[in-house]
């Protein structure tokens, strides 16, 4: 586990317009900054802007038109060693054909903003 700062800011990349926004709404209410985009090229291209601007990345599996799908995109932060990533999917099934390691941690969908606020280390709590 590594120590976030007080105030996190996440990377939230999801596809659906509306369940990024649901995503940002459960994560703003507990006073984290949420910046969301549709797909992993809008995502590398925040992180190769500013690096240091994230603490972790909330990443849907399935990023449909994306160059990445989430697993990928998830994998080449963690392997970069930019910043945690929690990866987020109503594919469960799809998991069974595309394991996801165990230093990333999974949701499925639908969750509990209570279940995504526990990954993270929000005023005190042990996070990610």
């Amino acid at each position: 586990m590594t120590r976030a700062k007080p105030h996190l800011t996440i990377l939230l990349v999801e596809d659906d317009r509306d369940v990024r926004e649901m995503i940002g709404w459960m994560l703003r209410r507990d006073n984290i900054t949420t910046v969301g985009v549709a797909s992993s090229q809008e995502a590398l291209e925040l992180i190769d802007r500013d690096p240091e601007r994230f603490d972790a990345a909330v990443c849907d599996l399935m990023l449909t038109g994306s160059a990445m799908d989430g697993l990928e995109l998830a994998e080449h932060l963690v392997h970069q060693g930019l910043f945690p990533v929690v990866i987020v999917t109503a594919a469960p099934t799809y998991l069974r054909k595309r394991p996801v390691p165990d230093h990333i941690p999974v949701l499925t969908k639908p969750f509990e903003a209570a279940d995504l606020r526990s990954l993270f280390e929000v005023e005190g709590t042990s996070g990610l």
